[in-house]
């Protein structure tokens, strides 16, 4: 019997078989020998990847419906961190304007208490003024530059260009 069997349903066999259901990973589920593997899956190539090519498809297609939902749960989220923001600033406003430091009730205290950390910093007037001591000085290769460089034929001993590489495309 084959160890990858071509079915209807190829897409549930792939998620139950070859997928750890926590990380999305694929697992090594048989002792098979690689080239046992490619032997079979040889056979029948094309319904086989037809078959694959479904699941991915599918995946693909789950992966979008998170990645929405992700974008529709970080906005209710920013909503809800708003709400608490506000509302901790107006009982912050509330306890200094009643010169009350600290307010006790049994299931909750609230403090007007000062941040943590070290102070923060006010630059005044022109920042080109600042003397270079108190300046801070980032250099990173321009990538552009190297690519235009070495595109030209110009040889450059801390570069070179890469092979763009491939990927399979499912349609």
């Amino acid at each position: 019997m084959s160890q990858h069997p071509i079915a209807s349903s190829t897409a549930d066999w792939l998620d139950d078989l070859l997928v750890d259901p926590n990380t999305g990973e694929l697992l090594d589920v048989t002792d098979t020998p690689p080239e046992a593997v490619a032997n079979d899956l040889a056979s029948n190539i094309d319904a086989k990847i037809d078959g694959y090519a479904a699941a991915i498809r599918r995946w693909e297609s789950n992966a979008e419906v998170c990645r929405q939902e992700e974008q529709r749960f970080a906005v209710r989220r920013k909503i809800w961190e708003n709400k608490a923001k506000r509302l901790k600033e107006w009982i912050s406003y509330v306890m200094l304007t009643t010169n009350r430091q600290k307010v006790a009730t049994p299931t909750t205290t609230a403090q007007i208490v000062a941040n943590g950390g070290k102070p923060g910093i006010d630059l005044h007037g022109d920042p080109a003024a600042i003397p270079t001591e108190y300046l801070e000085f980032v250099t990173r290769p321009d990538m552009a530059k190297i690519r235009e460089a070495l595109e030209c034929g110009e040889k450059l001993p801390f570069a070179t260009l890469m092979d763009r590489g491939s990927h399979l495309r499912i349609k």
